[in-house]
């Protein structure tokens, strides 16, 4: 449900690494209230990763548990000011490390 003020996203999200980079890896993911007027603004953040506390290193904990395996949770968003410095350092230095490769999509059924 896009377009509302109570937003569902619902979508699988796969990236391939290598198992010996794991311990180096987290995943931040920023929700973002684009607006056509006046500015973009983050409205909340997650993450996943070892270093991540409370639900976000119980799911990665899961998927290292069971690779290969899809492994869904519903994650709340965290307030953006929390972590905003946090987020804009890590990708700076992600930047300067280079790129990832993109996501793919699901495996059709």
């Amino acid at each position: 449900k896009k377009n509302t003020l109570n937003p569902t996203y619902n979508e699988a999200i796969i990236f391939d690494i290598p198992p010996d980079s794991m311990d180096h890896v987290s995943l931040h993911i920023s929700v973002m209230d684009y607006d056509l007027v006046g500015h973009n603004e983050i409205i909340g953040v997650m993450r996943l990763g070892s270093h991540a506390e409370g639900l976000g290193r119980d799911h990665w904990n899961e998927m290292l548990a069971y690779p290969r395996k899809p492994i869904a949770h519903w994650h709340h968003l965290l307030e953006p000011k929390k972590s905003e410095k946090e987020w804009k350092a890590r990708t700076a230095s992600f930047d300067s490390q280079g790129s990832c490769p993109s996501p793919r999509p699901p495996a059709s059924p």
